[in-house]
């Protein structure tokens, strides 16, 4: 291959190599943002079930089935107040729930995150067609040329349509990539090798904070 060709190629595998970091920082906000959806969702449909099932429920045979069988005696006013009360508490949380996911807007977070991975995903498909081209010279300098810049150009869109990124969860999404990367390396040399990606993320994080405390007692 020659010096030009080897130069298209180190800048194809730089573009690809950014859109992974980029894929992995969207894919892990995207499950972020997800699951606190899911959660207030999960927590709004119990809590109105609860009411449900308060409402419709029958408080003088409850009364009754607790003198009946337990020989509990209680107040039928107090109870009343208690099932009253209940209800009212729980439309609370219920209204606070529903005011939290419209505020923090998670649910429009994480599909946005979700487009950007699939945006990403089909840009790499792209680049890495593309650099098989050019290994396998089955494309000529021109044609590379035009695709390199077409690459350039779509890469520079997407990254204008993606949502911004924390820089923390930057810093944490880039970690992770680069754990898996070095994770991936040891199973092309041994397949059979167990590795937890968890745990490698944990202690990487324990490194990491003992280097930092150690750097502060210096």
């Amino acid at each position: 291959m020659s010096d030009e060709l080897e130069v298209y190629l180190r800048l194809i595998k730089r573009y690809k190599h950014k859109a992974h970091l980029l894929r992995q920082i969207h894919s892990d906000l995207y499950i972020k943002y997800q699951r606190r959806s899911n959660l207030l969702n999960a927590a709004s449909i119990i809590l109105a079930t609860i009411i449900t099932i308060i409402s419709v429920a029958n408080v003088t045979n409850l009364i009754n089935f607790l003198n009946n069988y337990f020989s509990i005696h209680v107040d039928t006013n107090f109870t009343n107040s208690v099932f009253s009360g209940s209800i009212t508490f729980f439309a609370f949380i219920v209204l606070f729930i529903s005011l939290a996911d419209l505020l923090l807007d998670w649910r429009n977070k994480y599909t946005s995150h979700e487009s950007g991975v699939r945006l990403l995903t089909g840009f790499i498909t792209s680049v890495n067609e593309m650099e098989e081209m050019i290994e396998n010279k089955s494309i000529d300098v021109e044609q590379i040329k035009i695709q390199i810049e077409e690459i350039k150009n779509r890469y520079i869109l997407i990254g204008e349509m993606l949502p911004l990124l924390p820089d923390q969860d930057f810093i944490n999404s880039k970690q992770k990539y680069i754990i898996k990367r070095s994770i991936s390396e040891k199973l092309e040399k041994d397949p059979c090798i167990d590795i937890d990606l968890k745990k490698a993320i944990e202690d990487c994080k324990k490194r990491s904070k003992s280097k930092t405390i150690s750097n502060e007692f210096k």
